[in-house]
């Protein structure tokens, strides 16, 4: 802009900055989908704070911090199942002595990610099988949704065929519970629409001086205070997501007095695929095998 009075020229808003870069763009399959980003140590660090903005479609926004990695910085960027087509606008932000500077990354979808780095993984057939099977759960859950349909996320493998999973994954439903509490939910159910998900809903008296404890494959326990719920039309809410390697394992969950740490509901012992084994012969039924398709696709990756 320009000074009415010394007639200097100034500089207002961010600064574009190409060295504000990364050495990295990669896709999540793994653990989530979505997209990956790292940066150098001394670029991150030469600035006070960074992040990347991501801006859909629809024009929603959210941002993403960095987290250290192996000696540089990453930025996942979660994508739904049902948003693989979907193209993002990312820009990285970062402040330095109060100035902001930007740097355009990329527009681009999962889908547009996958299909350019199809060829590339020629002589890796468990990665291609990964994405392959994963561009097909995505299409299986936009289809039952009746969501963006004239776009799928697998349209034109026709050379991947071969990689795709085209059996019917083992699923056994074997959710049992155990224990005598009498604090339990109103409602426990999987969400499979936008990422895999147990959801409990508690009365919200309930919750008050509890919390939830679970643990996957007998590892880590996990807590969640009651004060960390979500409020839901009167109710209270915990979301608890799942990686794809995990959807084979059993978890274990149940509602604790955070004062005694006596177990006050009943403990759920389930799994992901004792879930998805309901699904069969059901309205749900090619998501529950598409999804479960994935899962050994990256179980079968991840075992090498």
């Amino acid at each position: 802009a320009d000074c009415n009075v010394c007639g200097e020229i100034r500089e207002v808003g961010p600064a574009l900055t190409e060295s504000l870069t990364f050495v990295q763009k990669a896709l999540g399959f793994e653990t989530y989908i979505g997209l990956q980003y790292i940066m150098a140590a001394d670029v991150h660090n030469a600035y006070d704070n960074v992040y990347i903005k991501v801006v859909a479609e629809n024009g929603d926004a959210f941002t993403v911090e960095a987290f250290e990695y192996y000696g540089f910085y990453a930025f996942d960027v979660p994508v739904n199942a049902i948003d693989m087509t979907d193209v993002y606008t990312l820009t990285i932000h970062a402040f330095k002595e109060g100035k902001e500077y930007y740097n355009n990354i990329e527009v681009a979808s999962v889908e547009s990610k996958v299909k350019a780095a199809l060829p590339g993984y020629s002589a890796y057939p468990k990665i291609l099988k990964v994405l392959v099977d994963m561009l097909n759960y995505g299409a299986a859950i936009q289809l039952q949704y009746n969501d963006k349909v004239d776009n799928l996320p697998n349209d034109e493998l026709e050379a991947y065929e071969a990689y795709m999973t085209t059996t019917t994954p083992e699923m056994n439903a074997t959710n049992t519970e155990e224990g005598e509490g009498g604090v339990n939910p109103v409602t426990m159910s999987f969400g499979i629409k936008e990422k895999v998900t147990l959801q409990i809903i508690y009365n919200a008296a309930d919750v008050v001086g509890r919390e939830i404890r679970y643990s996957i494959a007998g590892g880590e326990t996990v807590v969640i205070k009651g004060e960390e719920f979500q409020d839901y039309y009167g109710y209270k809410y915990v979301e608890i997501a799942f990686k794809p390697e995990d959807m084979r394992t059993d978890f274990q969950v149940a509602l604790y007095d955070s004062a005694t740490g006596a177990m006050v509901s009943k403990q759920t012992n389930a799994s992901v695929q004792g879930f998805a084994a309901t699904l069969l012969n059901g309205t749900y039924e090619n998501v529950a095998i598409a999804m479960m398709r994935y899962c050994d696709a990256v179980l079968a990756y991840k075992a090498k």
